[in-house]
């Protein structure tokens, strides 16, 4: 049935809300829009709806529009919550060519003819919130301004850096050439390609140049993500031939990556940062690492306070889950830039053998080849040794709590809540394992198993945690973790890896720390820029919207040497054939003779 007034479809928004359908913010912004509409006629039916779903898209499923070529009925937009008892209901036959009449330019704005104040912006069949679309804008122009006139690199700069990074393969050392020789390049590759080795290649080269950058920021999306690009570099200097007393070494060894929203300047009583294209960031490079998880509007917040930096280098996998929040402008680009000079994309990977069964069920996963890569996993059923093993989800919770206490009876992840050793080191000891899963609630669950299993519940000596809100008087961000540790005063003290700080890390009190959670278990979106020596992945017995062959593929690659897979053949293979696409046009922008729109923004949070 279709809707035939604009009260029978606030009505049934309203209603898709109260079940948990629905994003809270979808019937207040169809509402606001109907607001808005000239008397008498009122709105469109067909717009308050499609107004609706564009706002859950964006806010819930956090795509950057409602693309209406792909939704054709209210169940491609609704979540998870709906448990089946929802209707899906087909959008009007003529919704598109609604939104293009003259009866809804009060609400809709065609991008091709301008845009004033709407707050909808019609785009092909995209239709965004005003603000997406003038952010996706800007940042496609900043972008392709960046890339005009990219070029590959010469025998001569390729040849330059070998000599300062000897140990650079093929791939890593025309990468490292293509970042000193373009304003801006995109280096993208999975685990152990080796995208921060050519980073320390290509910065130890400027520096070593008395004409190169003196400025140099680094920043990555977590605390933790700095911290290992900090680490990242530390463990690349001995590997470049550069005189121990060389003031590029000293000027590398002294680089402080930070968060980007440090970086910026993020002002949380105002929602915006400090640092933009009026106050920019003083610097003559800029690095930002693990690009995946960069929102569309942190990115653009990014690459707009930079204006005066010569050269910018985006490090990043594009296999990987997309950010949390909005958008996927990572994957997007590399999408729209497969054959540009400006991108840079590694493949051989030194962490995983290409015969080992981690890299050939990456590879199938990858491809989308559910029958492959079951065959892959299947072979190494209850394995004892090796990458990989299988074994059958667990029965319910009882059975989860009793098969997790059984595999850390004797594992080394024990040695982390030895008394007396280092904090640093504990919390070393801590990545050799954890448990990954797709839900949040699967993983509160088993958290709490592994607390008791442990006898480290919240309060006590061993409880690692995970910051879940950005604390900037702390410096602690969203997905940073923690661990709880009694001193041999007797005192309970929350410490954080550092490297700047006194034996690497840092100690803060409990009754300072914003809100958190345990960390035995992770979700793998909280798991992303993080490497476990062991990672066991349990996935849930029936797949949710979520479970995506990118969340197999990230949860999978942050093992370092061996991944447990707890699932059944169904779930896996439903997986490996799902995408986690989200509707954007910042592809279509990026790519030739691609469109940027009128639309003007000053970046905030």
């Amino acid at each position: 049935m279709e809707f035939d007034t604009p009260e029978s479809v606030l009505k049934h928004l309203d209603a898709l809300a109260g079940n948990g359908a629905l994003s809270p913010f979808a019937p207040r912004f169809a509402d606001a829009v109907a607001r808005l509409a000239p008397k008498p006629d009122g709105a469109p039916p067909a717009l308050l709806l499609a107004a609706g779903l564009a706002a859950h898209n964006t806010v819930a499923n956090k795509h950057s529009c409602l693309d209406l070529k792909r939704v054709r009925a209210t169940g491609d937009v609704l979540g998870d919550t709906a448990g089946g008892t929802v209707e899906s209901k087909p959008l009007p036959a003529k919704t598109l060519s609604t939104l293009s009449e003259r009866r809804c330019r009060f609400a809709v704005a065609d991008a091709s003819a301008g845009t004033g104040a709407e707050p909808l912006v019609l785009e092909g069949a995209r239709l965004y919130l005003r603000r997406y679309w003038a952010l996706e804008c800007q940042l496609a122009r900043t972008l392709r301004g960046r890339a005009a006139g990219a070029r590959n690199p010469t025998p001569a700069e390729i040849r330059r850096v070998r000599a300062l990074a000897p140990r650079l393969d093929d791939a890593q050392a025309e990468a490292a050439a293509r970042a000193l020789a373009n304003p801006l390049t995109v280096i993208t590759g999975g685990p152990g390609t080796g995208k921060t080795t050519v980073v320390c290649a290509m910065l130890a080269a400027l520096l070593d140049d008395a004409t190169g950058a003196t400025e140099t920021a680094l920043c990555a999306p977590t605390g933790k993500a700095a911290a290992r690009l900090k680490e990242a570099i530390a463990e690349g200097l001995p590997r470049l031939a550069l005189p121990a007393d060389s003031p590029a070494r000293a000027a590398l060894a002294a680089l402080e990556p930070a968060t980007a929203h440090r970086l910026l300047g993020a002002d949380p009583s105002r929602g915006n940062f400090a640092r933009n294209a009026r106050n920019p960031i003083a610097a003559d490079v800029l690095v930002a690492d693990e690009c995946s998880m960069f929102d569309l509007p942190l990115l653009a917040a990014l690459l707009d306070a930079a204006p005066a930096a010569r050269r910018i280098v985006l490090l990043g996998d594009k296999d990987q889950l997309s950010a949390v929040e909005t958008g996927a402008a990572l994957a997007d680009i590399c999408a729209a830039w497969g054959r540009s000079p400006a991108l840079a994309a590694l493949t051989r990977s030194h962490r995983f053998p290409p015969e080992g069964g981690i890299a050939r069920l990456r590879d199938a996963i990858n491809a989308g080849d559910a029958a492959g890569a079951w065959e892959i996993l299947a072979a190494c059923r209850d394995a004892a040794g090796g990458d990989l093993s299988l074994a059958a989800p667990p029965a319910n919770a009882r059975d989860l709590e009793a098969r997790l206490a059984a595999h850390l009876r004797d594992h080394p992840l024990r040695a982390y809540q030895e008394p007396g050793i280092p904090p640093a080191e504990a919390l070393r000891r801590l990545e050799r394992f954890r448990v990954l899963c797709a839900t949040r609630a699967d993983a509160l669950s088993a958290n709490a198993a592994i607390e008791r299993a442990l006898n480290a519940g919240d309060g006590a000596h061993g409880h690692p945690f995970l910051i879940v809100e950005n604390d900037y008087e702390n410096d602690l961000r969203n997905g940073d973790t923690g661990l709880l540790l009694r001193g041999g005063d007797g005192v309970l003290r929350a410490w954080f890896a550092d490297p700047s700080a006194e034996g690497g890390a840092r100690p803060l009190a409990p009754s300072r720390l914003p809100a958190r959670e345990g960390a035995f278990a992770l979700t793998v979106h909280k798991a992303q820029g993080s490497a476990f020596d062991e990672t066991l992945l349990a996935l849930p017995a029936r797949a949710p919207r979520s479970l995506t062959r990118e969340l197999l593929y990230t949860g999978l690659t942050r093992a370092r040497h061996r991944c447990v897979f707890w699932t059944g053949e169904g779930v896996f293979r439903h997986a490996v054939e799902a995408r986690a696409d989200r509707d954007s046009g910042l592809a279509e922008r990026l790519g030739a003779g691609g469109t940027f729109g009128t639309g003007g923004v000053s970046t905030t949070r």
